[in-house]
């Protein structure tokens, strides 16, 4: 789990506080499945805005489509 460039090795029942507006990113190094779960502090998941790193380290926003549901729940 890296979270404004910190990474940190997390593990099943971790719970990690993202701050608003910090750039962060998890990668699964072992065999088992990953399983995240985010909450979010929002009246609404349209109210979410992601940022993502620019090839040159610059940060792009993209909207979450809030009518998007997981295939096959």
């Amino acid at each position: 789990m890296t979270v404004d460039g910190v990474t940190t090795r997390v593990q099943a029942g971790c719970t990690v506080f993202i701050p608003r507006n910090a750039e962060h990113g998890i990668v699964n190094m072992g065999n088992a499945v990953l399983r995240w779960f985010y909450v979010f502090a929002v009246g609404s998941f349209g109210d979410i805005v992601y940022r993502f790193s620019g090839e040159a380290g610059e940060k792009a926003s993209c909207e979450i489509n809030p009518h998007y549901t997981v295939p096959g729940h």
